[in-house]
């Protein structure tokens, strides 16, 4: 069941949530690089996938993911102030 992006948790998140936390990296790369396609902004997957990143000893991937969160963070919570 597909869900849009920037749904608060979406069945795909979770999912990948799941096998991050059940160290199944290879269960949740490939689900966090096909949200990613759809919602490229959302930043709890870029963080996750920099999660994945460190966990496999690609430290400089893993900050320039981090770094990408971040940054689209700042980026949502400034659209949605200038939306209300």
């Amino acid at each position: 069941m597909a869900s849009t992006p920037n749904s608060r948790w979406s069945p795909e998140l979770m999912q990948a949530a799941l096998a991050l936390h059940d160290n199944q990296l290879h269960v949740a790369e490939p689900l966090l690089k096909a949200y990613l396609k759809r919602d490229p902004f959302d930043a709890r997957a870029i963080r996750m996938l920099a999660e994945l990143a460190g966990r496999i000893g690609r430290y400089g991937d893993a900050e320039a993911l981090l770094r990408r969160a971040v940054a689209s963070r700042i980026v949502r919570l400034a659209l949605s102030a200038e939306v209300r």
